[in-house]
């Protein structure tokens, strides 16, 4: 799997000698190398460069092309709309958006800004209520 992702060269060394790219590498084949069926990446380009940031954009798409579900998490709207093949849109908590996105396309994505939707934009719900500090981990209600 290290091959895979391009890290066969770096099979000896240490964690803390690797670059942020490769060390996120490593963590997608440490959550890969038991084949599931599902990858949950929660903002898998984050604090990566350009090239490290298509690199892991290129692998999700071609892992999801051979079967594999991913659930990505990420701020960046942008580059989501051009790769995943749903969207939603959450706001404190709550989805406030459900729609198909177009499939991502063959080939590398395009990791450029894209340009602005015309038109007004639905403005996101006000939050509800007050918020405690606890979280919420859903005990039965």
């Amino acid at each position: 799997m290290l091959v895979r992702l391009g890290l066969g060269d770096r099979l000896g060394h240490r964690p803390g000698d690797l670059s942020g790219g490769e060390q996120q590498r490593v963590a997608m084949a440490r959550a890969l190398v038991k084949r599931p069926e599902v990858l949950f990446a929660d903002e898998p380009t984050g604090n990566l460069d350009e090239e490290n940031a298509r690199a892991i954009i290129d692998l999700l798409i071609e892992l999801n092309g051979e079967g594999l579900t991913v659930i990505m998490v990420t701020h960046d709207v942008d580059m989501a709309a051009r790769v995943a093949k749903r969207t939603l849109r959450m706001h404190y908590g709550q989805v406030v958006g459900d729609s198909p996105s177009p499939a991502a396309t063959p080939g590398p994505p395009d990791l450029a800004p894209a340009a602005p939707e015309p038109g007004p934009r639905r403005a996101a719900p006000e939050p509800p209520g007050p918020r405690s500090s606890a979280p919420d981990l859903g005990r039965g209600t």
